[in-house]
């Protein structure tokens, strides 16, 4: 794992409330997404309006208090979250982005939040794999594991972090990710970038059908490679890297969602367009129905053509085909009208801890892939005692 350079990372956490710490010794160009949901947390609000400036320095992130649904005190926190972050960092309070994740309706402790981050600073920010895990750490809520990708170029690096397990849904989910890169590139490439990716990774996993109010995913770009993105980076090399990045957050995110036992990807294929082989892949990973039989190893195909017709999608049912894959088999189960199989090597292929459905619309050429995970009595225990 290479951190690109200029970049400095650290995190803390003590009881309920943890801090994360991103730096870069020079002005970046920076993107954001963040959630469609019109409740936003105050940190969204905010983080958005520094990204439409498309200059950042930093960020701070606390986890524990989610500071949404808090009004106008909920503002001035971040507002003195920004200050504090900056004045340790050295750098205008308009070039800090404030990200918040944890229970909804709790303003963060801003007062501790900030001595966490005076302790992250002095005790030294780093650019190593241990400062990047404490920063990972740091963010995490009801997370079991670390979400870290990163990928190398000829001279330039990018490295992606996230945390999310809980309240995933497309549009986005209850995360947050952020990359980093050495590149030099503007604020409106990182953003058409970042947009597009996005739309085919962390806009396509389910783990509850719920959206968050805090949702965030930043691209931040310092050029301390000297390399400039589309003279010396290759356009295409830098988007399938960061394509790559996300979707390997995004599928880890999936993997780890609360109280589940296997990843779920769904490809679908033969769709018109790749709106609706979104629209059906999300559909298929959305139903709580599918989820369910994944986690009893029960191969009711059923479930998955309704929650496809429930989609709303252009689909042949004379040409149908829906199969279940894993390391341990294959087996279809409609093609074109019902097909016989065996019902125990079926439970036997969706026994592993990586299962894939795959569907075939029959009616073009389009495909989209979705994550997601089997739901559980896990989740229900998490969510019902998550505040207590």
């Amino acid at each position: 794992m290479e951190v690109p350079s200029g970049f400095l990372l650290g995190g803390v956490k003590e009881d309920d409330v943890g801090v994360g710490l991103l730096f870069s010794e020079k002005p970046c160009s920076v993107a954001g997404t963040f959630t469609r949901n019109t409740l936003r947390a105050a940190p969204v609000e905010y983080s958005e309006e520094v990204c439409a400036r498309g200059r950042a320095r930093g960020v701070i992130v606390n986890s524990g208090h989610a500071n949404a649904l808090t009004g106008e005190e909920g503002m001035q926190d971040v507002l003195r979250m920004a200050d504090g972050a900056s004045r340790l960092f050295g750098v205008p309070d308009d070039e800090v982005l404030v990200c918040s994740t944890g229970v909804i309706g709790e303003r963060p402790p801003v007062d501790r939040i900030l001595r966490l981050a005076e302790k992250v600073w002095e005790s030294g920010m780093g650019a190593d794999p241990e400062h990047v895990r404490a920063f990972n750490r740091a963010i995490m809520t009801t997370d079991t594991r670390e979400k870290l990708s990163s990928y190398s170029g000829d001279g330039w690096s990018l490295l992606g972090v996230a945390k999310g397990a809980g309240m995933i849904h497309p549009n986005m989910s209850t995360m947050l990710a952020f990359l980093i890169t050495d590149v030099r590139a503007s604020p409106r490439g990182l953003a058409a970038t970042l947009r597009e990716s996005v739309e085919d990774t962390f806009n396509m996993i389910s783990v509850d059908g719920d959206e968050s109010t805090n949702d965030t995913v930043l691209l931040m770009a310092n050029g301390a490679s000297g390399l400039e993105l589309g003279k010396d980076v290759p356009e295409s090399e830098f988007e399938d890297a960061v394509l790559n990045v996300c979707e390997d957050l995004a599928r880890e995110i999936a993997r780890d969602g609360e109280g589940s036992t296997k990843l779920l990807e769904v490809e679908v294929r033969g769709a018109r367009s790749k709106k609706e082989a979104r629209r059906a892949a999300r559909a298929v990973v959305s139903s709580n129905l599918v989820k369910a039989a994944l986690f009893g190893e029960d191969p009711n195909w059923g479930r998955v053509g309704a929650a496809i017709g429930a989609a709303r999608v252009d689909v042949d049912p004379d040409s149908l085909r829906i199969s279940f894959e894993s390391s341990k088999g294959r087996v279809v189960t409609y093609d074109g009208g019902p097909v016989e199989f065996d019902e125990r090597r079926a439970a036997r292929v969706l026994s592993d801890r990586e299962v894939r459905i795959v569907v075939d619309l029959g009616a073009g050429s389009a495909s989209a892939r979705a994550w997601g995970c089997d739901l559980t009595y896990e989740y229900v225990k998490i969510n019902a005692e998550y505040r207590t």
